[in-house]
């Protein structure tokens, strides 16, 4: 009789960090959901100056995170980071999922 096949530790690892991965990502859209979306907007726009992207790339990211373009009101904010580095993070877990 052969003995049992050993699973690896790593596939018990990849699946509790990628459920941890997803927590911490809805986690973050919830502090970006409760900022509101002008702060959200705001918090976009400096990221996209400060890594030389286009104003385009923080419309898509802000349709992408509340469903919507941003309205009027909330592209005349001054673009302005939001706390505990949200938006680096977000864009950071937003890279690695594409």
């Amino acid at each position: 009789m052969k003995p049992r096949k050993q699973y690896s530790w790593r596939y018990a690892v990849a699946v509790s960090n990628g459920l941890v991965h997803a927590a911490r990502h809805n986690e973050l859209l919830g502090d970006m959901l409760k900022a509101g979306p002008a702060a959200t907007y705001a918090g976009l726009l400096h990221y996209a100056q400060a890594k030389n992207y286009n104003p385009g790339w923080a419309a898509h990211s802000f349709k992408e995170i509340f469903g919507t373009w941003p309205r009027p009101q909330d592209r005349k904010a001054e673009p302005t980071p939001l706390p505990n580095f949200l938006i680096d993070e977000w864009a950071a877990s937003h890279k690695r999922r594409r």
